[in-house]
């Protein structure tokens, strides 16, 4: 189903349809759903028991990794076929499904259960409905202004329904052969906690999937490469869950999940203290290796095992099931929230590039202006000039040397500044195409009322040329003012550089803080976790021996 879901998904490149492609995603999700819980209980239960911790250490492992890694593979793929060609991401698990299919088939046995109770397929319809509700409801309310989007329309109907569902749901899995989830789990604290921590454990996944935005950032490195900082990531994270397996068999889940939180605490706050005010490629690099892994010890072995410790044999795909369901709260919830951060600091940036760039620009002086001016004055005074141009005016050309940008609003303010600037120019060179008519009617007018006055005629005659000497250069002065103003930008641009990366690093430093906070409630929580009495007593004996 996920190998013939994903082709569907490329194939609607060919259609064009977005509605296709939907519909094709629902397929590959219900394939891929199963698929993890499937193989890691699998892990299990034909494990014996003192070396389950490994075998789970492995599978997380290569999940871990697997989503590390899925999102640079997508990058190379867009890459080398084209981002207008995304269907390929899609293709290259046509084949993967195909391999695996055959070797399946051939390599692993058919473990099933005898007696197989009816499916709860209404209580899988109900779980499936309060989880999309609870899913989009949270997706959609701003952290920064939750009082009014809790009551938004995309919001606060879907929590309720999310809450309306809860005893209807109850009902049903009471009556249900086979629950789709079995509630006796939120009568286990163990459970509980177990089901808490792996909420905590999604948001930590998620707190990496910024790695590449923030190396970038960070190390000013061009747009798309972050993604190689990724590989360090994956590359301790793929070590820290076979060790984190080995040491769950040795000292028990509770303390190797500890280790693990304790990792990714350090690493978030080496991001915050260290990597963020002084970024390089030994802080980043510090950092991604504690918070990889940090991954590799909560991902995968400690989670299932303790959930497959304090559950039935029988029950221990479902069982793994729920825990999956409940950790995609964590992977959905917190993309949304840590979004939000990057969002509200880039809400910061075009006010704090705004104090950084230049707030005038200046525009070469246009030729005979002060001289035009004080000649014009001079003849609006001269009695024999002073009816003739009455209703001439001459625009203020020396005070344009220097035109001020308001920085006020925004840079597209400041454009419009620069654009108004530009009109008033325009308005100022037909004004000064109208005076030259005018001049020139009055020098007519004056040829035939003026007999004798051939040194006026020069006068106006030279002033006409004058004037639109003036006028030729002053589409010339604008683009030269332009250029200058760009070329202040880029005297100043690393101090611009510097201001987008600070304010950007505000939102990187709150979504670390988040992750860190998450990682000191999940370690709270198994400080008051009780292990099993066979299971701590299981723990000493291995030790023993």
């Amino acid at each position: 189903m996920f190998g013939a879901g994903s082709l569907f998904c490329g194939l609607a490149q060919n259609f064009q349809s977005f509605g296709f492609l939907l519909a094709a995603r629902t397929v590959q999700a219900i394939g891929g759903g199963g698929i993890m819980p499937v193989a890691t209980a699998e892990f299990g239960t034909i494990f014996p028991k003192e070396k389950q911790g490994m075998a789970l250490g492995l599978v997380g492992g290569v999940y871990g990794v697997a989503n590390i890694f899925g999102s640079s593979a997508g990058s190379a793929i867009l890459d080398l076929f084209g981002k207008n060609n995304w269907q390929f991401i899609f293709y290259v698990n046509v084949p993967i499904s195909l391999f695996v299919i055959i070797a399946g088939l051939i390599y692993l046995p058919n473990t099933k259960v005898e007696n197989v109770k009816k499916i709860d397929v209404f209580g899988i319809l109900l779980l499936v409905m309060m989880v999309l509700s609870l899913l989009y409801g949270l997706k959609n309310i701003d952290f920064f202004n939750f009082s009014q989007t809790i009551r938004e329309t995309d919001v606060y109907p879907f929590l309720l329904a999310f809450l309306a569902l809860i005893p209807i749901f109850i009902f049903v899995e009471k009556r249900a052969e086979d629950p789709a989830m079995n509630l006796s789990y939120f009568r286990n604290m163990r459970i509980l906690v177990t089901m808490a921590v792996a909420i905590v454990s999604g948001i930590l996944l998620m707190g990496m999937v910024f790695v590449p935005q923030f190396a970038e950032n960070a190390m000013k490195v061009p747009t798309g490469d972050g993604g190689y900082f990724v590989i360090i990531l994956g590359l301790f994270a793929g070590l820290g869950a076979p060790v984190s397996g080995k040491l769950t068999d040795r000292i028990g889940a509770k303390l190797v999940l500890m280790g693990g939180f304790l990792l990714s605490i350090i690493g978030s706050l080496f991001v915050m203290f260290v990597a963020i005010p002084h970024p390089s490629y030994f802080s980043v690099l510090t950092a991604l290796m504690f918070t990889g892994l940090g991954i590799g010890f909560t991902m995968g072995a400690p989670l299932n095992y303790m959930m497959l410790s304090n559950t039935k044999k029988e029950e221990s795909a479902s069982a793994l099931a729920t825990l999956s369901l409940v950790r995609s709260v964590g992977t959905t919830v917190a993309p949304a929230i840590m979004v939000a951060f990057l969002a509200h600091a880039g809400g910061n940036l075009q006010g704090n590039l705004m104090d950084v760039l230049p707030k005038e620009v200046s525009v070469p002086p246009l030729p005979y202006s002060q001289e035009l001016t004080d000649e014009f004055n001079k003849m609006k005074s001269d009695p024999n000039y002073k009816d003739k141009l009455a209703g001439v005016d001459m625009p203020d050309l020396t005070s344009m040397t220097t035109v001020k940008v308001s920085m006020s609003g925004s840079l597209e303010g400041a454009i419009q500044t620069l654009t108004k600037k530009q009109a008033q120019m325009k308005a100022q060179e037909n004004t000064l195409k109208a005076n030259i008519r005018d001049m020139t009617q009055k020098k007519k007018s004056l040829e035939t009322a003026i007999n004798g006055m051939t040194s006026g005629l020069n006068e106006m005659n030279a002033t006409v040329a004058k004037m639109q000497t003036l006028k030729e250069a002053v589409p010339t002065a604008f683009q030269q003012g332009k250029q200058n103003y760009l070329n202040e930008i880029q005297k100043r641009s690393d101090k611009i550089e510097s201001v987008y990366q600070s304010t950007l690093n505000e939102g990187f430093w709150q979504i670390y803080l988040t992750t860190s906070i998450f990682a000191a409630v999940a370690l709270l929580l198994l400080l008051g976790y009780r292990e099993k009495k066979g299971q701590s007593q299981q723990t000493e004996s291995q030790q023993v021996e």
